[in-house]
Order: C-alpha cells, then sequence, then structure tokens
C-alpha cells in the first residue's frame, strides 16, 4: 500500500470520526434541550386532570437532571468539534468538499423539516380541533424552535460553503 493510499484512507476515517461525533453530539443536544423544556412546561403547567401531580414533579427533576448532564457534556463538545470542524476546512479543501459532511449535513436537514412540518400539522390540526391546551402548545413550539434553529444553522453552513 502506497504511502498516498495510507494517508487517504487515515483522512478518511478521521474525517469520519470527527464529522460523525459531531451530527450524533449534535442530535443528543437537541433532544436534550428538548426534553428539558419539555420537563420545565410539565412543571409549571402542571396536568390538571392528573390527581398524581407530586410524582410527577419529582419525575420531571429525575428527567431534568439527566437532560441536564447531556447539555453539561454535549454543549461544550459540539462547539469544539464545530470549531474545529470549520478550522479545518479553511485549511484543508477536501475537507471543505466533504461528500460525507455533505449527507450528513442533508440527513439532518431532511430529518429536521419532517420534524418541523410535523410540529406545524399538530398545531394546526389542535386549532381546528379547538381542543390545544397551552402545555401541548409550548411543546410543540418548543419543537418547532429546535428543528427550525437546525435547518437554519445548517442551510447557512452548506450555502457558505460552496463557495
Amino acid at each position: 500500500m502506497s504511502k498516498e493510499m495510507i494517508a487517504k484512507t487515515h483522512s478518511a476515517g478521521r474525517e469520519f470520526f470527527l464529522y460523525g461525533l459531531a451530527f450524533v453530539t449534535l442530535y443528543v443536544m437537541a433532544i436534550s434541550l428538548g426534553g428539558l423544556v419539555f420537563q420545565l412546561i410539565n412543571i409549571y403547567f402542571p396536568d390538571a386532570a392528573s390527581p398524581d401531580n407530586y410524582y410527577r414533579f419529582q419525575g420531571a427533576r429525575d428527567l431534568m437532571r439527566g437532560f441536564a448532564s447531556a447539555l453539561i457534556v454535549a454543549v461544550p463538545l459540539l462547539y469544539w468539534l464545530i470549531f474545529k470542524l470549520r478550522k479545518e476546512r479553511r485549511r484543508d479543501e477536501h475537507m471543505a468538499r466533504s461528500a460525507l459532511r455533505k449527507w450528513l449535513t442533508y440527513i439532518t436537514l431532511l430529518v429536521a423539516s419532517m420534524v418541523a412540518l410535523g410540529d406545524v400539522i399538530g398545531i394546526v390540526n389542535g386549532f381546528l380541533g379547538g381542543e390545544l391546551a397551552t402545555r401541548a402548545f409550548l411543546k410543540m413550539i418548543t419543537v418547532l424552535v429546535i428543528a427550525v434553529s437546525i435547518i437554519i444553522y445548517f442551510s447557512v453552513d452548506v450555502n457558505e460553503n460552496r463557495k
């Protein structure tokens, strides 16, 4: 095996690791942020039909601790990975034109768009049915804000790297 082929294999493996870790970390962050906000909504807007709000509050606190732990780890890691990958993309044209990054970006855009679309359909359906509670509306808005934020970030990122 030639040195050039070994270097390309090493580079592809490293690229897969860095981009894979960045996107997995993004998903962990999005899910944890949504889960944390959902639990805050559950606490501040309790279900009036449920007589057992004390145990739900305790469960919400336990879930919040888990989501907060994930965010404490994921957010700095994601920002570091984004910084590192952007720096490498400026330095290495191959990284800037990476097919792996483009595939992961477009898959993420597709999933976020599907989540946002489903969420908007849920909001409209709730309004048309006249049964949309404050709690459900706030949860739908949470999902929509997270999904649209991801869509905007990656749309800008993809367009920025076309140059």
